[in-house]
């Protein structure tokens, strides 16, 4: 039962970068949708990062084992990561996970992409609780901005009348 929840970890480390891909290859077929992900994701970066140096929120505190430390403390990790700026709000796993799951809710509108996009950004979510990189009050923040950016970036495709539903 480990070993599945190791995998887990693995997956909800990596889903920033999985769906980025998974969701530019859903998109591709509609190059419109497909430009609004591939504005509107650096846009969502971009926020989360300017939210972060505004709100020079902490990481929960504690010695935590990252999940490819090898046993490291949390000062050591702070100290001998070269992208770590410490700081915990919002979660960016947690804002680009939701924002590539409210990208395909509104670009595919299929209920089992969507749903499949939801367990892997809500195992993401878990996997940031479990290793303390943030509290939840950090990732449910962090959805519910990437839901946002995603309904706005599908509402500016819309709104131009480019997309008609």
């Amino acid at each position: 039962m480990r070993g599945v929840f190791k995998v887990l970890d693995l997956v909800g480390y990596f889903t920033p970068l999985l769906l980025f891909f998974v969701t530019s290859f859903l998109l591709f077929h509609n190059k419109l949708f497909w430009l609004a992900f591939a504005v509107g994701l650096p846009l969502n970066i971009g926020t989360n990062i300017l939210l972060k140096l505004i709100f020079h929120q902490p990481r929960p505190s504690g010695d935590r084992v990252h999940i490819f430390t090898l046993g490291l403390k949390e000062t050591e990790l702070r100290t001998n990561t070269l992208f770590s700026d410490g700081y915990g709000m919002p979660s960016s796993h947690a804002q680009i996970a939701f924002f590539c799951t409210a990208m395909v809710h509104y670009a595919l509108g299929n209920v089992f992409i969507t749903a499949t996009y939801l367990l892997v950004a809500l195992n993401s979510v878990r996997e940031r609780l479990v290793y303390k990189n943030h509290n939840v009050f950090q990732v449910a923040v962090g959805a519910l901005l990437g839901l946002f950016l995603g309904f706005c970036a599908n509402t500016y495709v819309h709104q131009r009348g480019i997309i008609r539903r």
